[in-house]
């Protein structure tokens, strides 16, 4: 925890041993977890370049299972970012793409994949204010977290809805981050 930049650059180094390997869906793997580490890093806007060089390969060698993640990923770090037109079509895509997947109930089946992606939505939502749809995301996430046996992600659900649920409707995420620190 905290090595932010030695996480960075293993994640860089992934994704040069995969271009140089030639190996298209192993560079798929290495941008997206790239992208994803500059997410959880807190480098939102450094994420979507590495999840949107991830789309692309994903689109070009036709993997339907990881898109929907990558598509979130991009979606929240765009919303974050400022850009939430941009964010809630991939978002939109994102579960358009799950629903033409179909269900199941497994970590590798579809519905297994969506309570990552419902929690970034809602959280997307909650900075610009829509909390009801906030809150309506995250329990969904948590429901089917819950029903998939994915208990960090369940974990993630209710840290979201026993935090946000005290939010003021127009208060923005970052409104809340200086409330809460400052």
């Amino acid at each position: 925890m905290g090595q932010v930049d030695e996480a960075i650059k293993t994640g860089r180094r992934s994704v040069e041993i995969a271009e140089e390997s030639n190996h298209l869906f192993s560079r798929l793997f290495a941008l997206t977890h790239l992208g994803w580490t500059h997410i959880i890093c807190g480098q939102l806007k450094a994420s979507i370049p590495a999840l949107e060089a991830a789309l692309s390969v994903g689109h070009a060698i036709h993997a339907p299972l990881l898109l929907p993640l990558v598509m979130g990923g991009i979606g929240y770090a765009s919303v974050l970012t400022g850009n939430h037109k941009s964010g809630f079509a991939m978002f939109e895509n994102s579960f358009a793409l799950f629903q033409q997947q179909g269900g199941g109930n497994g970590r590798l089946h579809p519905l297994g994949r969506v309570p990552q992606v419902l929690i970034w939505y809602a959280e997307a939502l909650a900075t610009t204010g829509e909390m009801d749809a906030a809150s309506q995301a995250a329990n969904d996430g948590l429901e089917i977290a819950n029903s998939t046996s994915q208990t960090s992600l369940a974990s993630r659900a209710e840290n979201f809805l026993k935090t946000f649920s005290s939010w003021p409707i127009r208060t923005t995420h970052a409104d809340h981050q200086r409330i809460t620190i400052g």
